[in-house]
């Protein structure tokens, strides 16, 4: 084959020294912007080449690994124009190196069996990695058990509290003989827009110093403080749970997230659907009808954007435009925060809003009656619904008189 692997000019310098790197783990922390996904399958697909490797591509949840793991491969196939020596099948997911027979193969964690029976793996990718416990790395370990072959699990992951057992039990004792922590952060990918990335990050330098250290400088945090609200986590959702129908927040360069909401014992259940950036209008659509959401299921919706709305009530859905004025972001949020929150296991971008929603600071430090505007699409898609259905007629006259 004539494509040149050895162009640097397709990396970012500061990974290069990975590709060499032969120590049973790497763990990649750094944050977004940073390439670390892009990176890590371009070492993936190259590795393909080699003598035969299967990969074992990973995160928690299933819905994920489509839209992750599995694009971050066949994107890098797509940008080097490789696709004529692999075999790429999406039921299941596979990817096939067809000139040495490596193979790409995808699972998750939460059917812990189905990792179980998987062999013959000599490569391991756990991305977002914090979304693991500490038992499941430990499974997936066992895995890499081929005698003779050069056998690596990478993990990669944004930065998280220093409490974490990625950061606990691996991070705090820095590189050794087995183990190769590296750090990075925006700065050190060459491919990404510096000036815009500094805006959003100085942005966020004055909401909030403990965020800003952890977003943008890649330092493990402390416990996020001034946390709005709490929540605790639900395997799956209950028979006997009602079903009051999705909210959804509209954006195209930021996710556009769709969240079911639920009523279970005197709590909210939330369920997300969707969160996904670049989202058309006509995206939207097939999606709703994808996911067969009926014609009688309210979907209270963003008001900012009537024209989509219409386009998309047309289309056959029902859509009601949310309510909004003078502090009805902080009505919704006393809502909310009157009832129990449960948050399914699959809703892993809706859980790291929660983890992250904080209230904003004036410029002493002191914690004001606002939110940050950062970490809230699902959330802001959450509480629409929520406003709708369980408002207190009684609180919202209080706002005026």
């Amino acid at each position: 084959m004539e494509f040149d692997f050895s162009n640097r000019e397709l990396y970012n310098y500061k990974y290069i020294p990975l590709f060499r790197n032969k120590k049973r783990y790497i763990f990649l922390l750094w944050w977004g912007g940073s390439w670390k996904s892009k990176f890590t399958a371009q070492k993936e697909i190259i590795k393909t080449f080699e003598s035969w490797n299967r990969l074992l591509g990973v995160r928690k949840v299933k819905d994920t690994i489509k839209d992750s793991v599995f694009a971050e491969l066949t994107g890098v196939i797509d940008d080097w124009r490789l696709n004529e020596y692999f075999t790429i099948t999406t039921s299941p997911m596979r990817i096939i190196n067809n000139l040495t027979w490596s193979d790409c193969i995808f699972r998750w964690l939460d059917d812990v069996e189905k990792i179980k029976s998987v062999k013959w793996v000599t490569r391991v990718w756990l991305e977002e990695a914090t979304e693991a416990d500490k038992k499941d790395f430990d499974q997936l370990d066992i895995r890499l058990r081929w005698e003779g072959k050069e056998l690596q699990m990478t993990c990669t992951y944004n930065p998280i509290s220093d409490q974490h057992w990625l950061i606990t039990d691996f991070w705090v004792y820095g590189s050794t003989q087995d183990v190769e922590c590296l750090h990075s952060t925006y700065k050190d990918n060459r491919f990404v827009g510096q000036e815009q990335y500094d805006k959003v990050m100085e942005r966020l330098k004055l909401q909030d110093i403990n965020l800003y250290n952890i977003y943008a400088l890649g330092i493990p945090g402390k416990a996020v403080e001034g946390l709005i609200f709490s929540y605790e986590n639900i395997s799956e959702i209950p028979e006997e749970a009602k079903y009051h129908g999705p909210g959804l927040d509209f954006w195209y360069n930021d996710p556009t997230a769709i969240v079911d909401v639920y009523e279970w014992n005197g709590a909210i259940i939330l369920d997300e659907r969707l969160y996904k950036r670049q989202m058309t209008n006509r995206d939207i659509i097939d999606f709703l009808r994808k996911e067969d959401v009926k014609n009688h299921i309210e979907i209270v919706w963003d008001n900012s954007r009537p024209e989509s709305i219409e386009e998309i009530h047309r289309a056959g859905f029902f859509c009601v435009p949310c309510t909004k004025w003078p502090d009805s972001i902080i009505h919704g949020i006393n809502t909310m925060k009157a009832y129990k929150i449960y948050i399914t296991a699959r809703s892993q971008n809706l859980r790291k809003e929660f983890d992250n929603y904080v209230w904003a600071k004036d410029k002493n430090g002191n914690a004001i009656e606002k939110p940050i505007d950062d970490f809230n699409h699902g959330i802001d898609a959450a509480r629409y619904k929520i406003t709708k259905v369980f408002w207190n007629i009684k609180e919202f006259f209080t706002w005026f008189f």
